[in-house]
């Protein structure tokens, strides 16, 4: 029987909490993503950032009465280290002294400021990885001089932190491990969570396929948030206008997600792209399956990402897909159907061939369809809950 009462989640997570001080998120981290956690400890206290919101629609539940949430002050970066500094500083330390073991979630900003707390007062603590620290910093930066600087520094920092934790978890099988070492308990596990998928799914996919050449329009889609470049909607925009110039091809752009628009409009102008872009915002759950169904063509191409959730659960659809090289996409996808990071001119003849091959569309669709099925929740959860209690179990 586990001894820890409390856990500490730690992650820059943003969650929006309503009038009510309910917690909510868009679907990364609903309720059930602590459930690893309460395996181990009796409660779960989760040290983020948050948001108030009026309107939760579209919106999953997080919190309950063992999954309590205790943000820091602000929202924006230059707020929560610079005016609220002290007190958050003064808010960290109270949480972790009052937690018995800390999960911290990694790329993380906290990370900066909760390791040395962690240190000071010898807690214990384990690691999520589930990104490339270098990567997320240098784009969310517009790949400046200065923040590949910074860049340089946060993945120094971030190694050494997965290097003195307890253990560390990773979503890929093989590619974050190879840069961030853990020297005690290791394991993976995506941290996507899909149930099981019929076959009649695939089967309505295939045959979506196959009468695809008599189509006369096309939607090509992308999940993720927009408050910044790192998943490369504006390389997939680009793409589609040299699909549709080149080739004269009625093809749509879906992007379901929420963010600052004004980030994308100068590519929308560049491209002349007001019609055929489309924001399709924020879904529950069930909509975002009947989204991924309506889709012909699923692109992720991301200029970083660890193992991304939206592209399983595309597959886990039968969508026929591409995707960037970058992170553990390769684990997912074979390298015909990967383009470099950054390369719209590469990523539209990629899409204009596999729009213009429907069996060959049909062949991708079963061949991710299978491949989803290895992150089928009741496969994950198993590896993960066995982590967590290896960890815990090792500090009795």
């Amino acid at each position: 029987m586990s001894n820890v009462k409390q856990l500490l989640f730690v992650h820059d997570h943003k969650f929006y909490k309503d009038d009510n001080g309910i917690y909510y998120s868009e679907g990364k981290l609903p309720l059930s993503a602590f459930d690893r956690f309460l395996k181990v400890s009796k409660s779960v206290a989760v040290l983020c950032r948050s948001e108030e919101v009026q309107d939760t629609s579209g919106l999953v539940l997080s919190c309950s009465d063992v999954v309590k949430f205790y943000p820091a002050k602000g929202v924006g970066w230059g707020v929560i280290w610079g005016r609220n500094f002290f007190h958050n500083i003064r808010h960290l330390w109270r949480m972790i002294y009052k937690s018995d073991f800390v999960a911290l979630r990694l790329p993380c900003i906290f990370s900066v400021f909760v390791f040395p707390l962690l240190i000071l007062q010898r807690k214990p603590y384990a690691v999520e990885v589930v990104g490339d620290a270098y990567e997320s910093i240098y784009n969310a930066g517009g790949r400046s001089a200065r923040h590949k600087f910074m860049a340089f520094f946060f993945d120094f920092y971030t190694k050494i932190v997965v290097r003195l934790s307890v253990g560390a978890i990773y979503v890929t099988k093989s590619q974050l491990q190879k840069k961030y070492r853990s020297r005690r308990i290791a394991s993976y596990a995506s941290n996507v969570s899909i149930d099981e998928v019929e076959k009649s799914v695939l089967e309505a996919r295939i045959a979506r396929c196959h009468i695809l050449a008599e189509r006369k329009g096309y939607d090509v889609g992308v999940i993720g948030s927009f408050n910044n470049n790192y998943k490369g909607i504006d390389t997939l925009i680009e793409a589609i206008y040299w699909v549709r110039k080149k080739h004269n091809m009625d093809v749509k752009v879906r992007v379901l997600g929420t963010g600052r628009k004004e980030l994308l409009e100068p590519i929308i102008e560049k491209c002349l792209a007001q019609d055929w872009v489309v924001f399709d915002g924020r879904k529950d759950k069930r909509g975002v399956v009947k989204w991924l169904d309506g889709l012909d063509l699923y692109c992720q191409p991301s200029r970083t990402e660890g193992l991304p959730r939206s592209l399983i659960e595309a597959m886990s659809r039968g969508c026929p897909a591409i995707a960037s090289d970058v992170g553990g996409m390769p684990e997912l996808l074979p390298a015909s159907r990967l383009v470099p990071s950054d390369t719209p001119l590469a990523l539209a003849e990629m899409i204009h061939l596999l729009i213009n091959s429907p069996f060959q569309m049909a062949n991708d669709a079963s061949d991710n369809f299978q491949m989803a099925k290895q992150y089928y929740s009741s496969v994950l959860e198993k590896r993960r809950n066995q982590f967590w209690s290896d960890v815990v179990s090792s500090l009795n």
